[in-house]
């Protein structure tokens, strides 16, 4: 809202001002993946780190799966 409301405010017109959303948009979807990625592999790393070559079985709860990020989710 706030891409779109700065490029209209600028005299965009509809289209281009979704235009320059989407874009933002796209860019925060990136960046949340990314971060989502890096938490995971962090956990991972702290389980092997604390259970070295012993095995794991992990029940994840609440806010870690696909429909709460923009991808694949903070669980490992």
């Amino acid at each position: 809202a706030a891409a779109y409301g700065a490029a209209a405010e600028k005299g965009a017109g509809a289209a281009e001002a979704a235009a320059v959303a989407l874009v933002e948009a796209r860019a925060l979807h990136r960046e949340d993946a990314q971060a989502s990625r890096r938490m995971a592999e962090y956990g991972t790393a702290l389980l092997e780190e604390l259970l070295p070559g012993r095995g794991y079985q992990l029940l994840t709860h609440c806010n870690t799966g696909a429909l709460v990020s923009g991808g694949e989710g903070t669980a490992f």
